[in-house]
């Protein structure tokens, strides 16, 4: 199993938005994305690509990798997403933020959402961001059944037409991930700001996101009334570093 050096929570909770996770049966079984050691990926957060055995058959999944640039040292860009929209009042105001600092985003949406706000939805589209899938109604896929779960995505595949997808919670079976893969590129992160954490201060959570960012990131934020607090104060102060560091924040282009 994965164990830190020093036991801190802090060191797990980094490693772990540095791997994927996927279970078997009773079995969770961890790959690291990346080839740096745990403790290089838990220290920078960089996440450069991923090898699958077997089990998952080399089913595409896309972090920071050679389809989003070329080579590290000339990383330019920065990809910020936003998961779990589109949501009345929040939708509106991130929408409003990346104006005001020319970036473009990638809005992982949910199909029930768009549904219910489909204006949100084409508002989006109609101000030059890009979407992705994030399943119909937020499913966590260790809990149902390969059927159910591809369902659940199809569901929505009428409503947002993208070749994105993002697995909530990056829980997602071998079997959920090949079937997956076969239609759709698949996107984790490789800062993942915990803007959903309601035990997390805004000021924590904007230290713990700011202090990596780099040219080729990919960074997970929320577009919910849950996460709002904490996005409200995180997304205006990363993107005047994104733009400080001279890095574009761009739709995500795989």
């Amino acid at each position: 199993g994965l164990t830190s050096e020093d036991g801190s929570v802090d060191y797990l909770m980094r490693l772990f938005t540095a791997v994927m996770y996927v279970k078997t049966g009773d079995t969770y079984t961890y790959y690291a994305l990346g080839e740096a050691s745990y403790k290089q990926v838990a220290a920078t957060y960089k996440v450069m690509n991923v090898d699958f055995d077997d089990k998952v058959n080399g089913a595409g999944l896309v972090t920071v990798n050679d389809e989003w640039k070329s080579h590290p040292q000339d990383y330019k860009l920065v990809a910020f997403t936003f998961d779990d929209g589109p949501t009345p009042g929040v939708t509106e105001w991130i929408l409003n933020t990346l104006d005001r600092y020319d970036a473009k985003a990638t809005f992982f949406v949910l199909g029930k959402n768009v549904e219910l706000y489909p204006d949100l939805y084409e508002m989006i589209l109609e101000r030059g961001h890009k979407v992705g899938y994030h399943t119909y109604s937020h499913q966590n896929g260790w809990g149902m059944s390969l059927e159910r779960y591809i369902e659940d995505v199809d569901f929505a595949s009428d409503m947002v037409h993208s070749e994105l997808f993002r697995p909530p919670y990056a829980r997602i079976t071998p079997a959920q991930l090949r079937s997956v893969a076969k239609r759709y590129r698949v996107v984790m992160w490789s800062i993942l700001s915990r803007d959903y954490n309601r035990r997390l201060s805004p000021t924590a959570c904007l230290k713990g996101t700011i202090r990596d960012l780099r040219g080729g990131d990919i960074v997970s934020l929320h577009d919910s009334a849950k996460s709002f607090r904490n996005t409200s104060y995180v997304l205006p102060a990363l993107l005047r570093k994104a733009r400080e560091m001279g890095l574009e924040c761009k739709i995500l282009e795989l």
